[in-house]
């Protein structure tokens, strides 16, 4: 008996200790405007759509709204601040750009997956999570204890990464999914 109970003990500690979900990225969708207004209708998927109203001026805004097609339920983001970039064109002018980044995010160990919202503005950073017709909020970086002036995600293969800047310095963050809450906690790097 204490031999089965040791291959098992066993097993399963080789089988738990080599499974570990990947992050796999697929291509964003990219809406810029300059200076203005615009509305921008994309389809994350073949039954979800993002809408998106994006601002730029003396700082930029988006609202967004995820949905899915058969369901209800959908997600609306109101008046997130976006990254407005004043730039000189080459007749001299100058113009103001804000630009969202929105890239589908898979964990391959259990097929969930998300939408990375990248407004350049470490206010505006969102991770949308999506499941079964649904989408919430599963991270934002306006719950961190700091604020940040600028930010942005960094994917690898194995971790989601949020770099923040403000007048303190750069900070770091790893993010980590909770399959229970299904929220993403974050961990500020040392």
């Amino acid at each position: 008996m204490k031999k089965i109970l040791i291959s098992a003990a066993i097993c399963s500690m080789l089988f738990t200790a080599g499974a570990s979900a990947n992050w796999i990225t697929g291509e964003p969708s990219i809406m810029a405007v300059n200076g203005g207004e615009a509305a921008f209708h994309t389809s994350l998927s073949s039954a979800q759509r993002l809408d998106i109203n994006l601002t730029s001026g003396t700082s930029g805004k988006a609202d967004m709204i995820f949905s899915a097609e058969g369901y209800d339920d959908s997600l609306t983001l109101s008046s997130l601040p976006v990254k407005a970039v004043t730039e000189t064109g080459t007749n001299g002018a100058t113009y103001t750009d804000s630009k969202v980044t929105v890239t589908p995010l898979i964990n391959d160990g259990n097929g969930q997956r998300f939408y990375l919202v990248d407004t350049g503005d470490g206010l505006g950073m969102t991770i949308v999570a999506y499941s079964k017709g649904s989408f919430k909020t599963a991270f934002s970086t306006s719950s961190l204890p700091e604020t940040y002036g600028t930010g942005s995600f960094e994917v690898s293969k194995k971790a989601i990464l949020f770099h923040g800047k403000n007048a303190n310095g750069e900070s770091t963050y790893t993010l980590t999914y909770d399959k229970k809450t299904g929220l993403f906690n974050a961990a500020k790097n040392a």
